[in-house]
């Protein structure tokens, strides 16, 4: 009986799967899930598979990939809870989130198989109304990375409780997707620069780079902030004050510029590993929050959580580093301020080039230090001020800017507050902040944090 139920799933979703265009998503090599387990292993597996199949897709900023990793999390919360009473819904807590859907009471019920199938349909959903790929496209994700696991969640179900948990996670995905459209960021992925952006004139601003990850003439997703936040007390998270501009050798702005033209590249074999490590580069990596929201999931692996805690801090993590994401933008396009190379080429030397591709954006703050600062104190509050862990996120991976470099090591640290502050410093050993732009991105991520951990998230 199993195997016949299992092999009418996979031919429906072979069905679903015989027209895809060869892009990079087919292209990918994705990693297998491969366990039944219902604790955050399944979890975390699960989140990789996630992260990799948006990696090669059509979302390639910070900015955006934040947004899409909050919707998945939130629905990967808000199935599992059905498990546990003890657990409280976010509806009516994030801003917008209304209509939850819930499973039939007294019915049985495989909420892992809900989980995989939400994945599936809000990709479908992502895919043919944002991406605008065929609609049947992201069933070669299913087919690639979740048939293992989706097999394994087969046994000891009737075909009964497999159809009503699979639609389950479908209508969760419907109700998700539905609430994501309202949010300001519904489509902005598929092409995230304006053309007809008009520039502010003047000292310190900043322009696109001659040397950066891509080329850009106008800056990346340059209205994000305006966005509605996940939580409303981030709205009202007041713009930080900037260091003024100045080009006197005595002030503490030329000084910090200053200290980038004296350290043009890492110094030694540890720097060059912090900066590779941190590098995220949207083009070649999961991108800062695809690092955050991976590194979460593992954590809460690594210390045996819960499948329903292990969802529960994903989702805090991954609310966090996108609200992160959304007052950081708002503080880099009130002041668009300059990197480093543009001032140093100005009233340094002409000739200076910065060591590390620079990203499509305004300096101040620094994204990484906020939604960096925005994830350590999120998981501080799930698993401990003092936690030691080791981030494997980015070993056995490939970085080809500045310079091809296979990663063969991961990153160890005695707390979670220690990886944010090794990742803002990542950015000036690369050059292309300054210590300005981490420590007030440090401290923005912090508050965008304390907000995130006021959520009631038990009974």
């Amino acid at each position: 009986m199993k195997k016949k139920i299992r092999l009418q799933i996979c031919f429906c979703m072979l069905s679903l799967t015989f027209v895809f265009s060869c892009t990079k998503l087919e292209q990918a090599s994705f990693p297998l899930l491969t366990t039944n387990d219902t604790t955050a292993t399944f979890y975390y597996e699960l989140v990789k598979n996630n992260t990799t199949t948006l990696r090669y897709s059509g979302s390639k900023g910070p900015t955006t990939n934040s947004r899409y990793f909050a919707y998945f999390s939130i629905g990967l919360y808000e199935i599992p809870i059905n498990s546990d009473p003890s657990y409280k819904s976010l509806e009516g807590q994030l801003q917008g989130l209304t209509g939850v859907p819930k499973p039939e009471p007294g019915k049985e019920y495989s909420f892992t198989m809900a989980m995989i199938a939400f994945s599936d349909s809000l990709f479908q959903s992502i895919y043919t109304q944002e991406f605008f790929y065929d609609p049947v496209s992201s069933h070669q994700y299913v087919l690639n990375n979740l048939q293992p696991l989706l097999e394994k969640q087969l046994g000891g179900y009737s075909k009964e409780v497999i159809e009503r948990s699979w639609a389950f996670g479908q209508r969760m995905a419907a109700a998700i997707f539905e609430w994501s459209k309202t949010d300001g960021g519904f489509g902005v992925a598929i092409y995230p620069f304006d053309n007809q952006f008009v520039f502010p004139s003047g000292d310190s601003y900043w322009i696109p780079p001659l040397r950066g990850q891509i080329s850009a003439t106008t800056p990346l997703t340059p209205y994000w902030g305006k966005n509605r936040k996940f939580v409303a007390a981030n709205e009202t998270i007041p713009v930080p004050s900037i260091e003024p501009f100045s080009k006197d050798t005595s002030s503490r702005y030329y000084k910090m510029y200053r200290y980038v033209y004296d350290h043009p590249k890492p110094a030694t074999v540890e720097e060059d590993r912090k900066a590779y490590w941190w590098a995220d580069d949207p083009i070649e990596s999961f991108s800062p929050p695809g690092h955050s929201y991976i590194m979460a999931s593992q954590i809460s692996r690594d210390q045996k959580a819960s499948l329903v805690k292990a969802a529960a801090s994903g989702a805090a993590v991954a609310i966090a580093v996108a609200d992160a994401f959304s007052v950081c933008w708002k503080a880099k396009m009130t002041y668009f301020n300059e990197r480093p190379s543009t001032y140093l080429k100005k009233h340094i030397d002409a000739t200076f080039n910065n060591y590390w591709p620079e990203p499509p954006f305004p300096a101040f703050p620094s994204g990484h230090s906020t939604q960096s600062a925005a994830c350590a104190k999120v998981l501080e509050q799930w698993y401990g001020v003092n936690t030691p862990f080791t981030d494997i996120t980015n070993s056995n991976e490939y970085r080809f800017f500045p310079n091809f470099v296979y990663i063969d090591y991961t990153r160890s640290y005695p707390n979670f507050w220690a990886a944010a502050l090794e990742a803002g410093e990542s950015r000036i050993i690369g050059g292309i902040h300054t210590e300005q732009d981490n420590l007030v991105g440090l401290d923005l991520g912090t508050k965008v944090a304390q907000n995130v951990n006021l959520l009631k998230w038990r009974n």
